[in-house]
């Protein structure tokens, strides 16, 4: 996909910057607007706690987003990514943050369950680079145990809102690309070709993506499954992604990973990637406090020793997400390659 693609543009143009030293900023920076969600999916981060509701005081506002967006338009970032462990779209405002990313010259990319999308959202989605959905069901009874639902049809709400998104695209000439993530589980491993039928065929959308569960059990390597995959490939061809997890790297090592992309809570600390900023997530590093700084620049600048560590001594981390994992492929080669030529 484009988001991920970028990500490693930028790490090709920044790994001779960082293997000696310098400290460019990072190409995505991605923000938790909220710690809410109406669901509570059994692979989710949460594990199903959801918000920390002694915090809500402590939330980032509007006219702070505002201020961070115009900030990292003046430093050269490319991208604001905007989702979260809990649902975007539910923090108030969310329409009017979106809009001020729109209206820049940063690459908007939203993820979302897309059960809800406030009105005045839809004006600055279709001028984002790329609306991302997860939904990893097409039958209502899988979606709801699989996501947490007690009872409902918000699968159905959830795939007018696609189809809508994808009409008022074609109406007004909107540019936004429109995924769904499938994540492959022992309750939906059956509907993998349905999935794509459904979503590409009937509702409309340019890609589906196909992911394994880093905590899961289910694997790609299981024969059922990868059958299943290969005939959505051959059907569906490029309008597919499918992510192997084959990396043979372990986990922990030095790890670049921010230079890429970092993310914040929704309380406006900065962490070196977006599992680490995840509520109680033991991976990744806490860089500092956006408020406490008193701006982006100031927070990088203070958190460079920080980054050097990482990337030079190396993280501990016990898990980590399939890009962040390719990204750090990359750099140790890198590494690698400057100590052999020195």
């Amino acid at each position: 996909m484009r988001h991920e693609l970028g990500q490693f543009h930028a790490l090709k143009k920044n790994l001779p910057l960082m293997v000696v030293g310098r400290d460019p900023f990072p190409h995505c920076v991605e923000i938790h607007p909220t710690d809410f969600c109406n669901q509570a999916c059994s692979y989710c981060f949460h594990g199903g706690v959801g918000e920390d509701v002694s915090r809500r005081g402590e939330m980032l506002s509007v006219a702070e987003y505002r201020a961070l967006v115009d900030e990292l338009v003046e430093l050269g970032v490319s991208e604001v990514s905007v989702s979260g462990g809990g649902e975007p779209m539910f923090y108030l405002g969310i329409g009017e943050v979106l809009g001020h990313i729109a209206r820049s010259p940063l690459d908007l990319r939203l993820v979302t369950n897309a059960n809800v999308i406030p009105d005045d959202a839809v004006p600055a989605l279709m001028n984002a680079a790329e609306v991302r959905v997860s939904i990893d069901s097409v039958n209502s009874d899988v979606y709801n145990e699989q996501r947490g639902m007690r009872g409902g049809n918000l699968l159905e709400r959830t795939l007018k809102n696609l189809h809508m998104l994808v009409t008022t695209r074609e109406r007004t000439g909107g540019r936004v690309r429109i995924a769904c993530t499938f994540l492959v589980s022992e309750l939906n491993q059956a509907e993998i070709e349905q999935f794509a039928a459904v979503l590409i065929g009937d509702v409309g959308v340019d890609t589906v993506v196909y992911k394994q569960d880093i905590y899961g059990r289910i694997t790609f390597e299981d024969a059922e499954v990868r059958h299943r995959l290969d005939r959505v490939a051959r059907d569906h061809g490029d309008r597919v992604e499918i992510r192997v997890e084959d990396i043979d790297d372990e986990i922990g090592g030095p790890c670049g990973v921010a230079y890429s992309k970092v993310a914040f809570n929704p309380y406006g600390e900065l962490y070196s990637c977006c599992l680490g900023s995840q509520p109680g997530e033991k991976n990744g590093s806490l860089f500092g406090s956006l408020r406490a700084a008193g701006g982006f620049r100031e927070l990088w600048e203070n958190s460079a020793d920080n980054r050097r560590s990482m990337l030079f001594d190396g993280v501990s981390c016990q898990d980590c997400n399939h890009t962040d994992r390719l990204i750090n492929v990359a750099v140790r080669a890198e590494l690698d390659r400057v100590s052999v030529s020195s």
